[in-house]
């Protein structure tokens, strides 16, 4: 996928005020931390495994946030992604068993959705104040 303008964006993030700038990592933090918290009220619970995997990530300095569902590791992302998704019949290539199939029970997306409006309006609320 190519993405046009990043460079120029990039440059006009570097220009844009201190003022600005903290009221953007604020708004970011705030907004992540409530998609994380949905996240986890969403997670459907059997042991509470999902629920404490979930976490907040920050870079470029609080300017970019994210909500992960699982640690690093594999095992970890491909239970979150069952569950998220859900699995469908599949044989095993050692023993030939059926594996079976679960049921998408998503948290992520419709926690993501759920905030997507209010974290938009808060990006645009933080810059406008901020100039």
């Amino acid at each position: 996928m190519r993405v046009t303008g990043a460079k120029k964006l990039q440059r006009q993030f570097r220009k844009i005020p201190k003022t600005v700038e903290a009221r953007l990592v604020k708004s970011v933090r705030l907004n992540t931390e409530r998609t994380a918290r949905m996240a986890r009220a969403l997670a459907p619970v059997s042991t509470g495994e999902l629920k404490n995997w979930i976490f907040t990530q920050y870079e470029e300095g609080g300017l970019v946030g994210s909500v992960e569902a699982a640690p690093p590791t594999k095992d970890a992302q491909i239970k979150a992604i069952s569950v998220e998704y859900g699995t469908t019949d599949r044989k095993t290539k050692k023993t030939g068993a059926n594996r079976g199939s679960t049921n998408a029970s998503p948290y992520m997306g419709i926690a993501r959705k759920h905030t997507a409006r209010k974290f938009q309006n808060s990006v645009k609320a933080a810059i406008r104040k901020g100039l």
